[in-house]
């Protein structure tokens, strides 16, 4: 993660304020003289940023301490209150609504799912939502904490700007969906909406370990990517960057649904990898995660496996070449991968990068098992608060009863 530092200039209030919440979000615990330090700022001006913190009831002063160094006074550490406030995430997929609230570092409060999607129209998902949404800011309240908004990751082609989900491929023929509006009369909440891979890859790189220049792949029915450069979201003039399930690793193979042949997706794309391993070893498995388990050992499934890793090495290649990511973070089903599949794919991608004399890419698991999506719905609030686009006072919260 890039060093931010802050100013000692008032006009920079705003932003010394988002950047001490960012600091404690992702280091913990921490002292005033080490928060001077890394934002650049002097004692007076932090001490003024973290007495007014902990005076809205966001910041405590800890009763455990730290020694510096062997001798000397040890510092009081400042802290998140126990009541500090949370964000909701909700995740529209294909197959099932799931909801989230965490705290300011990521974790985890609590959580909900709804059955399995089915037969939706627009007015069914509509109510779906609105509930949903609701059983989020009810769950908040019982816990006595406030709100600072609502965070949505949902399947695309998704209008960014005005948080409508067009017309998404295989989904109930639902389209023009307003999923912000709904949310935001449901709760009176802040909402912000995002492609779940962008969602998922701001929490990578916020909450995870994967750095400011990486590639998020998440591998579902279909395939997409979150695109972090130089620590921010790169998704296009549109907001439609990072289809990489639409890379052609074979220009004769099968037609897509896009027009082009031989896409990514069409051999790798989540329900296609676990039939052919079904079909393969006689199984019956209904999940990528079952049917990886049940085969595991099997030659016939290894060799599916290898097939399919070298098409995504292909495509992550051709990505890479354009993007110079530090890492790329595989997530969503593909979290469930065998390590060796790992190894076969990471080995492909580099073994034919343009800049490979200078640099390996590493190929790693996400950090949030299957469920990046998911932590990146709430993720979306917190990371507009830390870079003070949305601020805290700013914001239609809703405050616990």
């Amino acid at each position: 993660m890039q060093i931010q530092t802050g100013s000692n200039s008032s006009k920079n209030r705003a932003e010394n304020r988002a950047l001490v919440l960012r600091h404690l979000a992702t280091r913990g615990a921490i002292s005033r003289i080490e928060l001077s330090q890394l934002m650049g700022l002097t004692k007076m001006t932090l001490s003024n940023i973290t007495q007014e913190l902990i005076n809205e009831g966001l910041l405590v002063e800890t009763k455990k301490s730290v020694a510096l160094s062997s001798v000397g006074r040890k510092p009081i550490l400042l802290d998140f209150s126990p009541n500090s406030p949370c964000a909701a995430g909700v995740w529209l997929s294909r197959r099932y609504l799931r909801g989230i609230l965490c705290d300011l570092r990521g974790q985890t409060i609590y959580e909900c799912k709804e059955e399995t999607l089915s037969k939706e129209t627009n007015e069914t998902l509509k109510k779906k939502v609105a509930e949903f949404s609701r059983r989020l800011t009810d769950a908040a309240a019982q816990f006595g904490r406030p709100l600072w908004g609502l965070g949505i990751s949902t399947i695309g082609p998704l209008d960014v700007q005005n948080g409508i989900l067009l017309d998404p491929h295989n989904f109930f023929g639902v389209e023009n969906f307003p999923i912000r509006q709904i949310a935001q009369e449901a709760t009176g909440l802040t909402v912000v909406v995002e492609n779940e891979m962008h969602a998922s890859a701001i929490a990578e790189q916020l909450y995870g370990s994967a750095g400011d220049n990486f590639l998020y792949i998440g591998v579902s029915t279909g395939i997409g990517a979150g695109i972090i450069t130089n620590g921010r979201l790169f998704a296009g003039s549109g907001g439609f960057g990072g289809e990489v399930g639409h890379i052609s690793v074979d220009q004769n193979g099968p037609l897509c649904t896009c027009g082009q042949r031989g896409c990514l997706e069409l051999y790798a794309g989540i329900l296609r990898l676990t039939a052919a391993i079904n079909e393969a070893c006689g199984l019956s498995a209904r999940s990528i995660k079952e049917a990886i388990a049940q085969s595991q050992g099997d030659p016939r499934a290894e060799a599916v496996l290898t097939e399919v890793a070298r098409r995504i090495g292909d495509a992550l290649c051709t990505a890479a070449n354009l993007l110079d990511p530090e890492r790329i973070v595989l997530g969503h089903h593909a979290f469930f991968f065998p390590d060796e599949m790992l190894k076969r794919i990471e080995g492909r991608l580099n073994s034919s990068l343009v800049f490979r004399s200078r640099k390996k890419i590493p190929v790693v698991r996400s950090q949030f098992d299957d469920q990046a999506a998911l932590v990146g719905a709430a993720t979306l609030i917190f990371e507009r608060i830390f870079r003070a686009e949305l601020l805290p006072e700013d914001v239609t919260t809703a405050k616990a009863e």
